[in-house]
């Protein structure tokens, strides 16, 4: 898809789930125990606390993303990898009211900051390795979208209809 056909404008659609699709997190785990918390469904993959401990890190990294796009000409995002970040291996040690808080009080900043772009700053572009260049609306949207696979894999775990915790 060309650039000229991609919609630079924070629509009704992105502000709605910036401001509420991480609310599902706390609806999902609300009902489950430290146990399920820190069960993890396969070897080697996060449980629950890991994946929120992900959540919190990443949203943070992106809200520097963003800015760093709106103050440089096309800066380049390198890959993100949790697992040698030292912020995650920090975050994964907080208890869970404290995760989710964070979670919560970046988000307002993140949806302020989104709030207050305007059609020029959602022309701005940033590029990545593997996902190319996209404007700053785009970028948004993979955020969301990113969140949404893990908000999905939470609920996987929380809800494991095999009985494995």
């Amino acid at each position: 898809m060309a650039y000229s056909t991609i919609s630079t404008e924070i629509n009704p659609s992105i502000t709605a789930r910036l401001q509420t699709q991480h609310e599902s997190i706390q609806v999902i785990i609300s009902s489950i125990n430290n146990k399920q918390l820190d069960w993890k469904g396969e070897p080697g993959k996060w449980n629950i606390h890991e994946t929120i401990a992900h959540l919190v890190c990443y949203q943070q990294m992106f809200i520097e993303r963003i800015v760093q796009a709106l103050t440089e000409e096309v800066p380049f995002f390198s890959k993100y990898d949790a697992d040698n970040d030292p912020d995650f291996k920090y975050w994964c040690t907080d208890d869970m009211e404290h995760l989710m808080s964070q979670l919560f009080s970046d988000r307002e900043k993140l949806a302020k900051l989104i709030s207050k772009l305007t059609n020029e700053d959602g022309k701005r572009i940033a590029m990545h390795k593997k996902y190319g260049s996209h404007n700053i609306v785009l970028w948004v949207e993979f955020f969301l979208l990113h969140e949404a696979h893990h908000i999905y894999q939470i609920f996987q775990l929380a809800y494991d209809i095999e009985g494995k915790h």
